[in-house]
């Protein structure tokens, strides 16, 4: 630990020497900045390209659910990419235990979508059966 915040220290003092210099020498300001370009073009990382999605920016996925077969509802989620499927499951809850944060496969996202859907759709429709075949007793 100790090392680690004299290593720390010792950068810092290193990289505020470098900027001095580069400051007063423009020379050696672009020799340092031809060094250093190939960092800054590197690519992002995963978590640097993530991009929170607005709530407003999601589709209607019950009115699409209502609207078509269940295959065809599977066809249309797999035109978003993982990323807005992640967050359609947490905007709606449908994961309240998050068994899918470390999913990565886009067939099985839709799937529990759909699944979590129908169920939800559903829900009440037993009440319904049982109310039925008691007006049919009467």
């Amino acid at each position: 630990m100790r090392n680690e915040k004299h290593l720390i220290s010792l950068l810092t003092r290193l990289v505020k020497l470098l900027s001095d210099e580069a400051a007063k020498n423009p020379v050696f300001a672009d020799q340092l900045d031809a060094l250093l370009a190939p960092l800054a073009s590197k690519p992002l990382s995963q978590k640097e390209r993530k991009v929170e999605l607005k709530v407003e920016d999601l589709p209607d996925i019950y009115r699409e659910f209502s609207n078509r077969s269940r295959l065809e509802f599977g066809l249309w989620l797999s035109d978003f990419p993982v990323q807005v499927l992640r967050t359609l499951i947490r905007h709606h809850d449908f994961d309240a235990q998050r068994r899918t944060v470390k999913w990565k496969d886009q067939e099985k996202l839709i799937e529990f979508i759909i699944e979590r859907i129908q169920s939800r759709a559903e829900r009440g429709s037993a009440f319904l059966t049982m109310q039925k075949s008691n007006e049919d007793q009467k």
